[in-house]
């Protein structure tokens, strides 16, 4: 009797355990975000102040970030944070929406009835279908799935037409580089050019046939060799070592003299050293003017010259074994020496500009259009006879974008790589499904305890640990073990062959949510209901479809745990970001001992929604497949959802920034997601009610999987609207041809419907904002009216051939003179490096003799 009692409301206990859990550690992190947060900007406002933002969170009542986070409108939070943010933000809402519509008739329809069925469960199972004794009531869970249906479609269409409104203003906006963005708008990737056509020649006569005259210029890089490229990252690092032996220099000088510098503004305090005698241009003008002297002078001294070359820093070289010597006056030899080496290999692999010869080119080119229009033709045209000769063609290419190690490699190169990358994939599936099947399998010890005497003895005795380790440690695993899966993901992505990193992003999400459906949901599901009924299976093997069938509804409890995990626990922590507080001054002070090491440290966080989405669509799977058989989980979506988009709502504005920009591409994606977890709900009902023996049922459902296939096949005509730039949209931005929308209305019946269950389908809609905000007709303007000074190609050439020339980033310093002299020891006869690459923007030390930069100066700090 003891057994069966523990085992029966083993649900339950695990249930309490995981909510006080959970519930306890949101109620604490989120009291410690609204504490923390005014207090700590460089932490909760990170993108804000690294922007130059006005709008740093702070205060209370109704204007507090607190507050007024959520209650951005659509327009503003693409203006101030871009598309990917707003589809971010604008998915979870979305999902909010859907599982608030899907639980509260649950509520008032399915749980009574799973309540009162009777069919002998305990705990939270009684909540579930697997209540249901009479399979006529079942019939209630059926109009439920239709509805249910419909409603999702609904909301994917949402999505899809979403989507396809946000690409179209990305791709006819104007963002802060507008030039850039243009320039990208306008460029066509083409991989696997064919050796003979690899000149501008060629290139320029096939894309002409588009339209005469239409390409402004074509880019096809050269081939890197190794060696250059080893060469290049040396002299990176020894740029890097220069940069902090001179802000050692300045850091000493500025603590021993007490002299600060405003990194807005020119040198203050500024000591003047001429040889023993010593005193302050600011104290010298003052005495001059008559005025009073302020006294800036902090420490007086007898011969500032000699101190200052006792400061300056000094290493070994070689390390350990050589000798001393100066570091500044090494550093800057090498790095001069390093210039000249890198031009001389240049020049030999014919790379210089100045070459004159036949040189390697890659086997991917760039196009550059006059119009962003044309680039979108050009990557839909069929180019050679041969499909693998210049078949992957891209449009809008960002330079920062390109993944490098890739441009060169061939067709079947990509095919192999790609086949070995399946196979890892493959494996990784099968071995963390083993894993998170064993890791449940040993966490749920009441099931455990049926078949191991030792496990029983230990919940009989041990009640409180072993409601813990059920309600608390199986989804923790759970969630431990996937973390690690999406960096080995990327690994591969870009070993298969991916040409642009937001592929690789796309590539990731995708795959990270398959395999989050076979380790996290179809292990649960499967894996660990036979795992833990070998006995009965041992005993009975043909009962492998009633397991299963029982289940189902009982596997529900687990995923119940992890939601509140991921809802409370997860979101909590992401908004408190305690680690941030902790780790970022840390590393500010251990590491930001030059300006760029110090604007890398107060980098804000970056936002990769490959691995957000792939888990929301999990959640969404886990909903619509539990919402007819074990409608409590809906409670669990919705708080997930709607704390994710109180948190997404917070962070997008403030605390995020994007590695790159898709415009919100990925919505298309995350509704396909969707998709996916529709599929699962139908079949996983047609199954229930297959088993229960009701045809009628099952067969309305088969009628209903089809209509959600002829649901996804409308849905992905969407793909030549997000992918391209249709002619409406230039017709509208011209302003050149009045196309009234009500001539575009149908009036039948039909049709009406339709347009109403699939939004954006058969019209134009209005969705959540017009985003008219960031359209700009100035895209639409020749190429060759950009900016003379962007080279294109330079732009779209390998940074490892090191054609950018690297800038040395060093501090202003208040001790006269001391800037020039270390800047014409950098730059030597000026020969190999100007004078203009040594720069002192926005960066001082102070009295302290710590480096100081200027916030809001990002856009300009990137460049250097």
């Amino acid at each position: 009797m003891a057994n069966s009692t523990a085992v029966s409301d083993g649900s339950l206990a695990g249930f309490e355990t995981a909510l006080g859990f959970n519930a306890a550690v949101a109620a604490v992190f989120f009291a410690l975000f609204a504490v923390l947060r005014p207090r700590f900007p460089a932490t909760y406002a990170p993108r804000s102040i690294a922007l130059g933002s006005d709008k740093v969170p702070g205060g209370r009542g109704p204007s507090s970030p607190l507050l007024s986070a959520p209650l951005v409108s659509n327009d503003e939070l693409i203006d101030k944070c871009g598309h990917d943010a707003f589809a971010a933000v604008f998915y979870v809402r979305n999902m909010a929406f859907l599982f608030v519509a899907l639980g509260l008739p649950a509520a008032v329809l399915l749980l009574p009835i799973n309540i009162t069925g009777n069919n002998g469960v305990s705990g939270l199972n009684t909540l579930s279908s697997g209540n249901v004794s009479n399979p006529d009531k079942l019939w209630a869970h059926f109009f439920y799935t239709v509805y249910a249906v419909f409603v999702t479609l609904y909301v994917i269409f949402q999505l899809v037409a979403e989507t396809a409104k946000l690409m179209q203003s990305f791709q006819s906006s104007k963002g802060p580089q507008s030039d850039f963005n243009a320039i990208a708008a306008r460029t066509l990737m083409v991989r696997d050019v064919p050796e003979e056509w690899r000149n501008a020649d060629s290139l320029t006569n096939v894309f002409n046939r588009i339209y005469p005259s239409c390409v402004a210029d074509v880019i096809i890089p050269k081939n890197v060799p190794k060696s250059l490229a080893k060469l290049t990252a040396k002299r990176v690092q020894v740029r890097n070592n220069l940069e902090a032996a001179i802000s050692s220099y300045f850091s000493k000088l500025a603590k021993f003299f007490g002299s600060s510098t405003d990194p807005n503004d020119g040198p203050e305090n500024t000591i003047v050293m001429n040889g023993g005698s010593q005193f302050l241009v600011a104290e010298q003008t003052e005495r001059e003017e008559g005025l009073p002297v302020q006294g800036h002078l902090t420490k007086p001294i007898s011969d500032a010259s000699q101190i200052s070359a006792k400061l300056r820093p000094k290493h070994k070289s070689p390390m350990l074994i050589g000798k001393s010597v100066d570091s500044i006056a090494e550093y800057s030899k090498e790095f001069r020496e390093l210039e000249l080496k890198s031009k001389k290999k240049q020049l030999k692999h014919g790379l210089s500009d100045d070459f004159i010869g036949s040189a390697n080119y890659v086997s991917t080119a760039f196009v550059v259009f006059n119009e962003p229009f044309q680039t979108h033709l050009a990557s839909r045209m069929t180019i050679h006879d041969a499909p693998a000769v210049m078949g992957t063609r891209i449009g809008y290419i960002d330079a920062k974008d390109i993944v490098w190690s890739n441009v060169n490699l061939n067709y079947f190169d990509r095919q192999i790589r790609s086949i070995a990358a399946m196979i890892i994939y493959l494996l990784m599936v099968i071995f963390w499904g083993v894993i998170v099947a064993c890791a449940l399998t040993v966490a749920d010890l009441n099931s455990l305890g049926q078949n191991i005497q030792l496990v029983q003895d230990f919940v009989n005795s041990f009640p409180t640990a072993a409601k813990i380790i059920a309600g608390v440690l199986p989804s923790v695993v759970v969630a431990v073990l996937l973390s690690l899966v999406p960096p080995v993901l990327r690994l591969l992505s870009v070993f298969s062959g991916s040409p642009l990193y937001s592929h690789t992003e796309q590539r990731v999400m995708s795959q990270y949510f398959g395999f989050q459906l076979v380790s996290v949901f179809a292990v649960n599901v499967v894996g660990s209901s036979i795992l833990s009924s070998l006995k009965q299976l041992e005993n009975d093997p043909n009962s492998v479809m009633d397991i299963l069938s029982s289940s189902i509804p009982k596997s529900a409890n687990f995923f119940i745990q992890y939601l509140l995990v991921l809802g409370l626990s997860a979101s909590s922590t992401q908004i408190a970001q305690l680690a941030a507080l902790v780790v970022r001054p840390i590393m500010a002070a251990l590491f930001g001992k030059t300006p760029r090491t110090l604007f890398a440290a107060k980098q804000p966080p970056q936002w990769f929604y490959s691995t957000a989405m792939a888990i929301h669509g999990l959640v969404v799977t886990i909903g619509l497949v539990y919402c007819v058989i074990a409608p409590i989980i809906l409670c669990f979506v919705v708080i997930y959802f709607l704390l994710g988009t109180y948190v997404y709502s917070y962070m997008m504005q403030y605390v995020y920034v994007m590695p790159r920009s898709t415009g919100g591409k990925f919505l298309f994606a995350a509704a396909n997601h969707v998709f996916v977890g529709l599929y699962i709900m139908e079949f996983v009902v047609f199954a229930l009610f297959i088993l229960s023996k009701n045809y009628v049922a099952g067969g309305i459902l088969a009628l209903l999987v089809l209509m959600t296939v002829w649901a996804q096949s409308q849905a992905k005509q969407f793909i030549s609207v997000i992918e391209t730039i249709p002619v409406k949209t230039i017709i509208d931005l011209e302003g050149a041809i009045e196309l009234p929308r009500a001539a575009a209305k149908s009036t039948s019946p039909l049709n009406k419907v339709i347009s109403l269950l699939f939004p954006g389908l058969t019209q134009a809609v209005e969705t959540s904002s017009d985003h008219s905000s960031s359209i700009s007709v100035s895209m639409l303007v020749p190429a060759a009216m950009l900016n003379a000074d962007v080279s294109l190609q330079r732009m779209y050439s390998n940074p490892a051939s090191g054609f950018e020339p690297l800038k040395v980033w060093i501090p202003k310093c208040g001790v006269w003179g001391v800037m020039e002299t270390v800047k014409t020891e950098v730059i030597g006869d000026g020969s190999t490096v100007d004078g203009a690459r040594v720069v002192f923007e926005g960066a001082a030390v102070n009295g302290d003799g710590k480096v100081v930069i200027v916030d809001g100066l990002a856009d300009r700090f990137t460049k250097l």
